[in-house]
Formats: structure tokens, C-alpha cells, sequence
């Protein structure tokens, strides 16, 4: 069913605001910020190729290979409580869960969730759907049009792509200095940029791997 927004209203809200240039001009996108250093962590590979489809396929590769949802029980190898919140969230019904606590018992806070499976946005994937539950990397840019709408002042949209580079269609990377907020990006930056896209091998030896927490 299509939504069809007859009015938007998003002022006032306390909006993160657009990075000053040294000459005081609003920038209109922000620098990129980076999970992880270029390769995606195993576990995120995997989850991926779980939840997506085959093509015409209403079922994920998580439902078509296993019984849903996942078997428990003594004889059955455990999931931990990071893994099945994951499951729950971007299948749900794919594991039996109890109720998940909504404060961190070390920290006191909320604990970060994934919410959902994500959608690159990036134009080079070619009409090919690229999921993520954890994106590789996310920007933020200043728009005061949404959906044809006028938002009367620039309000911030958050991207966020599955690969390094997927961003790279929202415009150049602003100049470091002149971006107020690259502190609190928490920008990741590689020693040097002949660093940035190798690949560094990983010997495993004869260790088991597993999703549980050691």
C-alpha cells in the first residue's frame, strides 16, 4: 500500500546541524564515516547472504535452508543473545526469544539494536538489491526538498551503504579542516591511502569458529 503524505512537518526538532566551511557556508554533505577498515567482519557476510532472496523468491536463504523457526533445546547448538536479536529483528519469527532487557546491566544504557535489514542506496549496483544489517559506511546530507516537499529549511538525511565507496555518489569528500563536526564522526582514516583497500590476510589455523560469545 502506498503512503501519501498530504502534509510534513518537521520543525522544530532539534536537527543536527550542517558543518561550517572556513569561509562560514553551510556544507550540504557531511564527510564519510566508516565502520569498519574496508573488509566487512565474517559474521556480516553471513547474515547477508541469509536474508536475501533469490530472485522472484518471496523466501530469504535462511527460510529455504532451515526449519523456522531455528530448533532449541540441549541437543542443539545455543545462539547467543546478540544473534538472536538480529535474527529476531530482520526475521521475524526465525527464533524463539524472550524478552530482551532495554538497559545495558554494565553501562546502564540502552544497548545499540539492529533494527532491520537495510537497502543500499548506491547507483552502482545497477537495478541489484544490496542488503546489509550493519552498513560499511554513512553520510549525512542537508536537503530542504523530501519526496517533492519543501521543508522550508535544510533538514539532515542519514545514508548508509553496504560497501566502502557506495556513498561516493552524494559528492567529493569535504576538506577535513573545514568540516566542524569530523571529530565527532569519528571518522575512521587508514594510516595512508595505500593502505586503505588491502586486503589483509587471516590465518585461522585448526581453531573451531562459531557465532557463540567467548
Amino acid at each position: 500500500m502506498a503512503l501519501k503524505i498530504k502534509s510534513l512537518n518537521v520543525f522544530p526538532n532539534p536537527f543536527i546541524p550542517a558543518p561550517k566551511t572556513s569561509t562560514g557556508q553551510s556544507q550540504t554533505v557531511s564527510r564519510t564515516k566508516y565502520a569498519w577498515p574496508s573488509v566487512p567482519p565474517l559474521t556480516e557476510l553471513a547474515l547477508r547472504v541469509l536474508f536475501s532472496r533469490q530472485q522472484n523468491s518471496h523466501y530469504t536463504v535462511l527460510e529455504q535452508v532451515y526449519t523456522i523457526p531455528l530448533p532449541t533445546g540441549p541437543e542443539w547448538r545455543p545462539i547467543s543473545r546478540p544473534l538472536k536479536e538480529i535474527l529476531a529483528a530482520c526475521a521475524p519469527g526465525s527464533v524463539i526469544v524472550d524478552k530482551f532487557p532495554t538497559i545495558d546491566e554494565e553501562s546502564g544504557k540502552a544497548p545499540y539494536r539492529i533494527s532491520g535489514i537495510g537497502q543500499c542506496p548506491s547507483t552502482t549496483h545497477q537495478g541489484e538489491m544490496h542488503i546489509f544489517v550493519q552498513h560499511a559506511e554513512e553520510r549525512y546530507s542537508w536537503e530542504k526538498e523530501i519526496a517533492g516537499y519543501s521543508l522550508g529549511e535544510a533538514v539532515p538525511l542519514r545514508w548508509r551503504g553496504c560497501q566502502r565507496g557506495c556513498l561516493d555518489f552524494l559528492g567529493p569528500q569535504p576538506a577535513e579542516n573545514d568540516d566542524a563536526d569530523s571529530a565527532k564522526m569519528e571518522i575512521y582514516q587508514g594510516e595512508g591511502d595505500e593502505d586503505v583497500d588491502m586486503v589483509q590476510p587471516v590465518y585461522l589455523g585448526n581453531i573451531e569458529l562459531s557465532f557463540d560469545d567467548e
